[in-house]
């Protein structure tokens, strides 16, 4: 999947995926929306998810990722929806939430 940098729209919401999100996914720069939200991923969220700098929509809701939110976020400047919810994160939220003013 790593080779398909000129992808715009990956949905893969609702499915049974487990594990670790891969950090691969980094590598798709192109794109604008994003969601991974209700399987059983497991682990933190990838710095480089910080690669996706023309991301507006990053759902990861209904999983079991865990630790810290990764500080990577704040360079999602595009972003206009990030769901994090129902999940296992930990410790503090990362300042450079502050960051991504497009958030409505």
């Amino acid at each position: 999947i790593g080779s398909l940098t000129q992808l715009r729209v990956l949905d893969l919401e609702r499915n049974l995926f487990n594990g670790n999100i891969p950090s691969l996914f980094g590598s798709l720069t192109q794109l604008r929306f994003f969601d991974l939200s209700s399987n059983s991923l497991t682990g933190s969220i990838p710095s480089s998810i910080g690669s996706l700098t023309l991301l507006g929509d990053l759902r990861l809701y209904a999983n079991m990722l865990s630790g810290n939110m990764t500080s990577s976020i704040g360079s999602l400047t595009q972003m206009t929806r990030l769901d994090l919810s129902s999940n296992l994160l930990t410790g503090g939220i990362s300042s450079s939430i502050g960051s991504l003013t497009q958030l409505t």
